[in-house]
């Protein structure tokens, strides 16, 4: 799964697919699935950036983050930023099979950073889904977890996240099993039978909404897409 660049198709239901000018705040879904295009709003000072030189090594050497495809990358500096879409049926998981991915740059920070998020989508403490990292008790991992009607299991990374670099990061459903990737590589699966209850919530990117620091992503994205189909398998 980690392709230069992503398509879009009948089964692309949100495409991020960013070409937006320096410092620019508007953000456009490329998906042409034939449904309702949907309206993505800028929260905070989550914004569009070009390629950039930064000076972080002790001797200053500039190094360049560039943009992971096309000319631009989301800018999220971990204060309370993000993306939100308003809520739709098109991200009803149901118990059919789907794709969240996205390239990510995650930037590690300290606490109270210890669940940067990708994609989510909250409606409350027992009605939630994320794809995020997770950073407590000594873990340091993607993770992805669900939490239905109390019902609760996660789906994660085998190794820590590669911090400070462009990984690819995606999730699939195929029948009962929920497998994700990480640079094309697929991870443990689990395997779980739920069905997965509709959240009366938006749908967020870069921001948890529980609106706490613990959720805030510090980093870059680019090319972030939803499916209502199952893109990678393990074979």
């Amino acid at each position: 799964p980690a392709t230069s660049a992503f398509v879009t198709d009948a089964n692309t239901q949100l495409l991020l697919h960013l070409d937006g000018a320096n410092d620019g705040t508007v953000f456009t879904d490329s998906s042409d699935w034939g449904g309702a295009r949907h309206s993505i709003t800028a929260v905070g000072n989550v914004k569009n950036i070009r390629v950039s030189n930064w000076g972080t090594e002790s001797q200053n050497q500039a190094h360049i983050i560039g943009p992971k495809v096309g000319s631009s990358a989301i800018d999220f500096d971990g204060d309370g930023d993000g993306l939100t879409v308003a809520d739709s049926t098109d991200f009803d998981l149901s118990n059919q099979p789907f794709t969240w991915e996205a390239w990510v740059y995650p930037i590690e920070r300290a606490s109270p950073y210890l669940f940067p998020t990708l994609l989510e989508q909250y409606q409350s403490g027992s009605e939630r889904t994320y794809l995020r990292i997770e950073r407590q008790s000594s873990m340091n991992r993607y993770e992805f977890e669900i939490d239905s009607g109390g019902t609760n299991f996660s789906v994660n990374s085998d190794s820590n996240p590669n911090y400070n670099a462009w990984q690819h990061v995606a999730v699939c459903r195929v029948g009962n099993v929920f497998t994700m990737y990480v640079d094309g590589v697929a991870q443990t699966p689990v395997t779980n039978s739920i069905t997965i209850n509709a959240r009366a919530a938006p749908f967020r990117i870069g921001e948890w909404g529980g609106n706490s620091a613990n959720g805030d992503w510090s980093g870059y994205m680019d090319e972030i897409r939803i499916s209502n189909s199952a893109r990678y398998t393990a074979n």
